[in-house]
């Protein structure tokens, strides 16, 4: 067999052994989640956001619940003007309140958003209250985002 020696100008072989050593490193490191394996770090997988919820709990009347976020189908323009209505995809509802809500409702008044909506939502469940827009929970708006047409 010829040697290593690259500068005597002499061809490099290369052992079996090495090739065999080679390909077990590469494949135990890739399965055992080895530094070839991609893994997140905990902070990149940790959510900074608040959480998406199907539905929402209901705090105490004197306590306003925890922001989340909530996707349903939203309706601009119910049938008791000024008010709008949120259905979560398990089918709870919740009536929606606050300068977010005040924006949309005047778009669809004036015709520039499709009605329903679909859309995810981040606030939180006010406090206990009597409304005109109905008996549902109000949802106190912090962000919409429309994420298609009805």
């Amino acid at each position: 067999m010829a040697s290593d020696d690259r500068s005597a100008g002499r061809p490099v072989v290369i052992r079996p052994v090495t090739i065999v050593l080679g390909l077990a490193v590469g494949v135990l490191g890739c399965s055992a989640g080895g530094p070839a394996a991609v893994r997140p770090s905990p902070s990149a997988t940790a959510s900074t956001g608040p959480p998406v919820v199907a539905s929402v709990e209901l705090p105490p009347p004197e306590r306003e619940g925890p922001v989340v976020v909530v996707e349903g189908r939203t309706w601009w323009n119910s049938p008791r003007p000024g008010c709008a209505v949120l259905r979560l995809d398990g089918g709870q509802v919740l009536r929606l309140t606050g300068s977010a809500v005040e924006l949309r409702l005047a778009e669809a008044g004036e015709g520039r958003a499709d009605v329903p909506q679909r859309t995810r939502i981040t606030g939180h469940v006010a406090r206990s209250g009597a409304s005109v827009c109905g008996p549902h929970p109000a949802f106190v708006v912090q962000k919409v985002d429309v994420t298609a047409a009805g």
